[in-house]
């Protein structure tokens, strides 16, 4: 097993015991931990069992659900695929694919819009796999009374509401009255007990305040247990001063690693320190990315597929030999603007798929012939 994959392996195992320290007041919570960390041991060893017969499984899938969404938030890159929502897989498919993500150990579904609760069946449908954990990044809009009861019910459904950091900055990029929405909904979450949590977007302007002691303490007061810090990933025209430098990506890191050493709740940097791993966790290293069509690609910035998984098994699309050649030389992927390295060099990327589509359409051509 690869010396990186080991140590995400390591930081899984961390993540979750900090979790059961931080839910220890919340006997709901403790319990509903204590049985997740439990399920993600058993699912490394399932990861495991995989890698020694060469096929390597990814802990984490990013599931974009749906691209119907009731807001336009500004620089959205679900907005910017600009995809048809008549494409979008079934329940049924989801259903499908999770059984098939248990099978091979995949452990952590982050569901993404979109907005995920435009899709409640596959929300419903996620909720039959305890043994999964699903982060849900939300605006938070379509969360009502009842569904702050179902999701109560559901623990394995965590609402991750975003924010933009105060009301000025979250209403100017999601629109008027969002963020006090937002605030309602965190309020109503944290009264019935849930682990739910928040999610920043950073850039270039904001990555200091969203990080911020006082900032960081008053989202904590919210009852939020686990802030997700997003780097902003520049895909429409004139967003590219969003852009966090290299420079401010690691000031970016090093403020969010003193916030864990003295706050009551998780922080997750995405992508984070990408050089612990050897570099970007994409096209199957740590995740994949599921559209909402179906598709199986490298990330959610990286819109490059050979393989649809209402016609293919998800095995097959993780032995893709477009991701093993994406995977063998990720070291290409670097970003020299500081966005996302596959999408910055997508025509390289482009023409990976296209030798790799033509040698799988050879041989299938050839099995044809052969049978």
């Amino acid at each position: 097993m690869s010396n990186w994959n080991i140590l995400f392996n390591d930081s899984l195992r961390n993540f979750f015991g900090t979790a059961i320290k931080i839910a220890v007041k919340n006997p709901a919570q403790i319990a509903f931990m204590a049985k997740t960390a439990k399920n993600q041991r058993e699912a490394a060893a399932v990861r495991d069992r995989f890698e020694a017969e060469g096929l390597h499984v990814p802990p984490v899938m990013i599931a974009s659900i749906t691209s119907k969404c009731n807001l336009n938030c500004v620089g959205c890159y679900s907005n910017a695929k600009k995809l048809r929502t008549d494409r979008e897989i079934t329940a049924s498919h989801f259903r499908s694919i999770l059984e098939q993500s248990v099978e091979l150990g995949i452990s952590i579904v982050l569901m993404a819009g979109g907005e995920p609760f435009m899709r409640k069946d596959i929300l419903q449908t996620a909720a039959e796999f305890p043994q999964i954990l699903f982060p849900v990044f939300t605006n938070g809009t379509m969360i009502d009374d009842n569904t702050v009861e179902w999701l109560k019910e559901h623990r394995n459904i965590v609402p991750i509401v975003s924010i933009e950091g105060n009301e000025g900055d979250t209403d100017t990029r999601r629109g008027a009255g969002i963020y006090r929405n937002a605030l309602e909904v965190i309020a109503s979450l944290k009264e019935s007990g849930s682990f739910f949590g928040v999610s920043i977007t950073a850039t270039s302007q904001n990555h200091i305040k969203i990080t911020e002691r006082r900032f960081v303490n008053n989202v904590v007061k919210l009852g939020a247990k686990l802030v997700f810090y997003i780097e902003f990933v520049p895909l429409t025209p004139g967003t590219m001063n969003l852009v966090l430098n290299q420079e401010q990506k690691l000031e970016l890191a090093d403020r969010i690693d003193a916030l864990r050493k003295n706050s009551a709740s998780l922080f997750v940097s995405l992508p984070g320190r990408e050089a612990t791993y050897g570099g970007c966790l994409a096209a199957g290293r740590g995740f994949i990315h599921l559209s909402p069509e179906g598709f199986v690609e490298p990330c959610p910035f990286a819109p490059f597929s050979v393989h649809n998984l209402k016609e293919t098994s998800l095995r097959e699309a993780l032995e893709s030999e477009f991701l093993k050649v994406l995977k063998e030389n990720h070291m290409k992927w670097k970003s020299k603007d500081g966005g996302c390295g596959l999408w910055s060099n997508r025509e390289w990327v482009e023409s990976v798929r296209q030798s790799t589509t033509v040698e799988k359409e050879a041989i299938q051509e050839t099995v044809s012939l052969t049978s």
